[in-house]
């Protein structure tokens, strides 16, 4: 292991002193000085050349440190499980020989053997396919260097004819995402591959282009912002901390379930995968967590909410992705294509006055940039309806029987309700303690989308839905979504208030997980129950600081059909929205 380990090592050294000593060649070309005329421009045209070919060698070189580094920790982890079960075996007292046959002294242990057996046997069986997976992409990447000692070598797409991989790579950009996939899906593995070796920017977040290449050209633009991180700033950074937990395997959802399917895992961790990653201070991403294979029946988008961003992401909200993905068998995309807001509202950035314009702008200065502000969903739900294509083509490719749900939670279902008020293609639509239906006008009412929404009672999301003139849009409530009661959390208690907003996303036991499941996965039965009476059952468990409950929106209270008016005490609605969101 130590030497692929140092293999690893070196390709990333490597691709740095390269990058770097071709960054600065080109950069003091590029300065002024008393060098002029036809000699300096060849000069120079040529050396531009050869930084587009440093700069592909270096991808190749990232790529190959990037299996390496996978080949070592999948091999580590195969051979751990595979020690683990020779040693429990003979711990117990079979004989373990070196093929992996097991056998006991006692016949009536033989059915004990052949189970302990068939586990070792899959133990070998994993470890080589393992080494046999990597040793395969190495070589191939090791081919990939010995045929660019010249350049690159051009690549044929059918239908488009054989060109320069960067000049195939703009003219793939130019085209629309049905026949840019149509095409890719005709073209040599080989090409595929010099494709994003030429420009994985482009290549991991251009939609019709298969979300298994678009991982591997994520992987290496992750891995040049971690060298270019590292070489200006030093590697104790928290951006650098960032980008290297983006390289680090994670535990992989229902590997155990999901067997022999093409594109499964084969140990209990894998790598991360990225469809989608721009880098910058806050790096645009979408994770896909989980596998999409020929047996999947469901894939789900959670778009997150307030406070949401690239650092901070993978704890809670990877959690719950994870969760979702474990207990739906389908992969989950954790959507952070754009800014979220960081705050539900800010501190005023001006000094309190008497003068009316000074206090419009103070206002202004609490909303912009915060909860309130509608700006963040018009500005990632069109990207969000473009990646439901994607999505939906990848998905009629892999498993077309497969169903689509999109997950808003907080601002994130702003984010959402927009995106399905500007078509977004789904099957289901949850708003999760959403703060709207979107900001482009009336909810989304489109047919052929079943739309759900699931907030915990008193929370105060409740209260800032109902402010005239909402600027994140109606309250799904009373839009006729179809309610899901979040009951009792995975302790037995009942959810309701603040903690409620979003403690359900991270308790997978709890009732208000399993309804988001059941809608996932085609499951859920709706409740007859209403939302008064829940809440009645609530104040009967000995619940003392709830009080009387006051009538509900919608169908929840006994305020009269869905869609009535609720009648709520003015009081209960605070003069600036509380949106927790």
């Amino acid at each position: 292991m130590a030497d692929i380990s140092a293999a690893a090592d070196a390709a990333t050294t490597a691709a740095g002193v390269l990058e770097q000593g071709l960054d600065v060649a080109l950069g003091s070309a590029l300065r002024p000085s008393e060098w002029h005329g036809k000699t300096h421009d060849a000069a120079l045209a040529r050396l531009r050349q050869e930084h587009d070919h440093a700069y592909e060698v270096r991808n190749v070189l990232q790529q190959i440190a990037d299996e390496a580094a996978d080949a070592r920790t999948d091999l580590e982890q195969a051979r751990r499980d595979l020690l683990a079960a020779v040693d429990e075996a003979r711990r117990l007292g079979f004989t373990v020989t070196d093929e992996g046959a097991v056998s006991h002294s006692l016949a009536t242990r033989s059915a004990d053997a052949a189970a302990f057996e068939a586990r070792i046997q899959q133990g070998l069986r994993v470890l080589d396919e393992v080494d046999e997976l990597y040793g395969t992409r190495l070589d191939d990447l090791r081919a990939d260097l010995a045929s660019m000692i010249l350049g690159q070598p051009d690549v044929t797409v059918p239908g488009l004819g054989t060109m320069d991989p960067d000049a195939m790579v703009r003219t793939l950009n130019s085209l629309d995402v049905d026949r840019r996939r149509t095409l890719l899906a005709q073209t040599d593995a080989d090409d595929l591959r010099r494709l994003i070796q030429a420009d994985p920017e482009t290549m991991g977040n251009l939609n019709g282009v298969p979300f298994e290449m678009r991982g591997v050209a994520n992987e290496i633009s992750i891995r040049n912002a971690l060298a270019g991180e590292i070489r200006t700033h030093g590697v104790d950074t928290d951006r650098a901390r960032m980008l290297q937990s983006f390289l680090e395997q994670r535990k992989a959802p229902y590997s155990s379930i999901q067997g022999d399917a093409p594109n499964a895992p084969l140990t209990a961790h894998t790598e991360r995968v990225f469809v989608s990653f721009t880098d910058g201070d806050n790096p645009r991403l979408v994770e896909m967590v989980g596998a999409l294979t020929p047996t999947t029946r469901n894939a789900t988008v959670y778009v997150p909410g307030t406070g949401t961003n690239a650092r901070g992401y993978g704890g809670g909200n990877w959690t719950a992705a994870y969760n979702l993905a474990e207990q739906t068998r389908g992969p989950v995309f954790i959507y952070l294509d754009g800014d979220f807001p960081q705050n539900v509202v800010n501190p005023p950035r001006l000094p309190i006055s008497t003068n009316p314009l000074d206090q419009v702008k103070a206002l202004a200065s609490v909303i912009d940039d915060s909860a309130v502000d509608p700006q963040f969903a018009l500005e990632m739900a069109p990207r969000l309806v473009d990646f439901g294509h994607a999505l939906d083509a990848e998905i009629a490719t892999i498993a077309p029987s497969a169903t689509t749900t999109y997950l808003g939670h907080s601002y994130g279902g702003t984010i959402v309700g927009t995106a399905d008020q500007l078509g977004l293609r789904a099957d289901n639509v949850i708003h999760a303690s959403s703060a709207g239906t979107g900001v482009l006008g009336p909810a989304a009412t489109s047919p052929g989308v079943h739309r759900y929404t699931i907030t915990a009672p008193f929370d105060p999301i409740m209260m800032s839905r109902l402010i005239p003139d909402n600027p994140l849009g109606d309250s799904p409530d009373l839009a006729g979504y179809q309610p899901l009661f979040t009951g009792r959390d995975g302790n037995g208690e009942w959810l309701f208030g603040l903690s409620a907003h979003g403690s359900y996303f991270n308790d997978p036991e709890s009732d208000a997980f399993a309804a988001m499941v059941g809608v996932i996965t085609g499951t859920h039965h709706t409740s007859t129950e209403t939302l008064a009476e829940i809440l009645d059952r609530i104040r009967d468990a000995s619940q003392p600081t709830i009080g009387p409950v006051p009538p509900l929106p919608g169908n929840g209270g006994h305020a009269g059909p869905p869609g009535t008016p609720p009648s709520l005490p003015t009081p209960l609605i605070p003069d600036v929205p509380l949106r927790m969101w």
